[in-house]
Formats: structure tokens, sequence, C-alpha cells
């Protein structure tokens, strides 16, 4: 609502009406603008996918996941981890705090549709989906892509049978090699 203050005459109160008509105007073709440039060659509307992670093998997880990869054709990158015992609890912490924490690797990973999965968990959906990607030992993190093929993305390396975290440039390349083949091609 415009407000006509005491002195100001009716033509500022015009100029400053037809300014807001022009900055709502502005913002609704751009807003369109942005619509037509997300719609995919197949007419699909593409979406980025989520920021963060979610999480759980119900609705709000792997179901949403699966639902925004068939939306969007992205693949997925499911990370299946448990929180005892503690040794498989800490080189979760570890993959957490120094191999998905480099700017490259948080890079690479904004391309996914992204699900956190707690191995520990005892319903249906999750022992379906532990069978369905053959989790053993965690933290195990998989590629699905959209046509449903899995791979798994290997972080630690094991000489002389003790984890070594790969460095961040590795873990990008096996990112990248166990996607499709849009994600190869990328810098």
């Amino acid at each position: 609502m415009v407000t006509v203050e005491k002195g100001e005459d009716i033509s500022m109160m015009r100029r400053r009406v037809g300014t807001s008509i022009v900055l709502v105007l502005t913002c609704l073709v751009a807003g369109a603008a942005v619509d037509k440039k997300e719609e995919a060659e197949d007419g699909k509307k593409k979406k980025r996918p989520p920021a963060g992670w979610l999480r759980g093998s119900g609705p709000g997880g792997n179901e949403k996941a699966l639902e925004l990869q068939e939306e969007t054709g992205l693949d997925m990158l499911v990370l299946f981890y448990r929180n005892t015992p503690s040794n498989e609890k800490g080189l979760l912490r570890w993959f957490e705090k120094k191999g998905m924490n480099h700017s490259g690797v948080i890079k690479q990973m904004r391309k996914y549709v992204k699900v956190r999965i707690d191995a520990n968990r005892h319903d249906k959906r999750t022992r379906a989906l532990l069978e369905e990607y053959k989790v053993g030992k965690t933290p195990k993190l998989v590629i699905r892509r959209p046509n449903g093929w899995t791979k798994r993305v290997q972080v630690f390396d094991w000489p002389g049978g003790k984890p070594q975290l790969a460095d961040h440039r590795e873990i990008i390349k096996r990112l990248k090699e166990a996607s499709s083949p849009s994600y190869r091609e990328e810098e």
C-alpha cells in the first residue's frame, strides 16, 4: 500500500505506484524465464537436487530420493552408516570430516540426490535396502543411476589391512567413474 505523506503531490504518488508495478512485473518476467530455462528437452522440468542429505529409508529419505531421481533424471548418492561398532563410527567421522569436507568433493556431491541411511535400524524398509545394496561394513557409499544400476564408491583403501582415506581428487574421480556418463563429461 502506498501512503501519501503530507505535502506530497499526486504526481509523486503516481511515480511511486508506477515504480512498484514495474518492479513486480520485472520479477514475474524473470521468474518465468528461469522456469523455461529449467525445462529439459523431453518436457520434464529439471529440478536441482536438495542441498542437504535426505535421511532414512522411509518417505522422507530413500523414497523421496527415488521420486526426485525419477523427476530429475539425476544420479542418487546413498550413504549407509552405523554409529556402532566404534570402528565403523570412526571411519564415518573420518570420511565426513576429511573426505566430504573438501570443496571439490562438496561441489561434486551437489550434483546428486543424496540420502543417508542408518544401517543399525531394524525396520523392514531398512533391512530391504541393506539386502538390495549388499551392505556389510559401513560407511558404504553407493551411486544409483536412474536406470537402477548401482556401483559402490570406495573411499577407503586398505594397504596392509589398515584404513587409509583416499585423497579428495581420488574420491572425485571414483564418484565420476561410478556415475552416469553425463557426470564424467564435466570438468
